[in-house]
């Protein structure tokens, strides 16, 4: 376990505790980089890649190695949390499209007088 000293509140960090707040987290930080026409593959390949991540970085904090299967096993948890929170949590609320839904990763906007009409 890491300690953190957070505006004069410690904060103890623990496998378990990263696991619960990153998975709550990687939604919200997919939503804030990518676009909101952005594509379900990207979505989900950079929710993905965040699991992995944030996987490694739990097995780091509760001193373990990477690339093992308990590293495998964190970021299944995470990838699972981030979903559940996405699908029961941020989409009824429509958040994606609250946060920054022209900014970041995804397809182009066209402007206005460029825009045709499928009539």
């Amino acid at each position: 376990m890491h300690t953190v000293l957070l505006a004069a509140t410690i904060l103890t960090l623990s496998a378990p505790l990263l696991t619960l707040l990153s998975g709550l987290a990687i939604p919200l930080i997919v939503g804030l980089v990518t676009k909101l026409e952005a594509s379900t593959g990207t979505k989900s390949l950079l929710t993905v890649i965040l699991a992995v991540v944030a996987g490694a970085c739990q097995v780091l904090v509760a001193g373990g190695g990477i690339l093992t299967d308990d590293m495998v096993l964190q970021a299944t948890i995470t990838l699972g949390l981030a979903l559940g929170s996405f699908y029961g949590i941020y989409s009824p609320l429509n958040t994606d499209a609250r946060l920054a839904p022209s900014k970041g990763i995804g397809p182009a906007d066209v402007p206005a007088g460029l825009a045709t009409s499928s009539d």
